[in-house]
């Protein structure tokens, strides 16, 4: 069974979520925004042993602590090369060592997470989606109310964000955690 541990960090007010195993104490660090010492404050308090940085999209306020947790816990950042252009933009920027693809397995302990590539708001936009528990980690994609991630930016395509919104509507009654405000289930 996968636990969420959510923690708001950052001056945008970013969801950063630990996934973990309960029995392994295994997790994943998804889209850790600013702030790694709360970060690392919050696994150790959890005892938690993670093992990979995940990212939905390339956006500073999404992982913006990635590097550092990456050296603190000598863990791989996995996210789409798709947009690997963004982080140039960081100082220092993190490297990606997994290029997250369609269908693939994240192993959590006993349990997984799959990848789900949703572009529009970025052009490596990605979802991470537990079948068994019913949960979707949405980054920017949409939130609560039903509003969708911006597509104001030169690389942003509304046409891909709205086939993105279609792929996670027909996943059916999930729980979506997106990338700021709160969880909720409706789309």
């Amino acid at each position: 069974m996968l636990n969420v541990k959510k923690l708001v960090v950052g001056e945008m007010a970013e969801n950063c979520y630990l996934v973990y195993d309960q029995l392994s104490k295994e997790a994943v660090i998804i889209d850790p925004g600013e702030d790694a010492d709360y970060i690392e404050r919050v696994i150790a308090d959890l005892s938690l042993t993670p093992m990979k940085v995940l990212v939905t999209h390339g956006h500073f306020d999404h992982l913006g602590s990635a590097y550092e947790l990456m050296l603190a816990y000598k863990i791989p950042l996995w996210m789409s090369a798709k947009d690997e252009f963004l982080l140039n933009k960081l100082s220092p920027a993190p490297v990606i060592t997994k290029d997250l693809k369609r269908k693939d397995k994240i192993g959590i302990g006993k349990a997984s997470l799959s990848v789900i590539e949703c572009p529009g708001h970025t052009p490596g936009g990605l979802c991470f989606y537990s079948a068994k528990e019913k949960l979707l980690f949405s980054g920017d994609l949409i939130f609560a109310g039903g509003a969708l991630g911006r597509t104001d930016f030169y690389y942003s395509e509304k046409d891909e964000l709205d086939k993105s919104i279609a792929k996670i509507t027909r996943l059916g009654n999930v729980l979506i955690y997106p990338g700021h405000g709160d969880e909720f289930k409706k789309i």
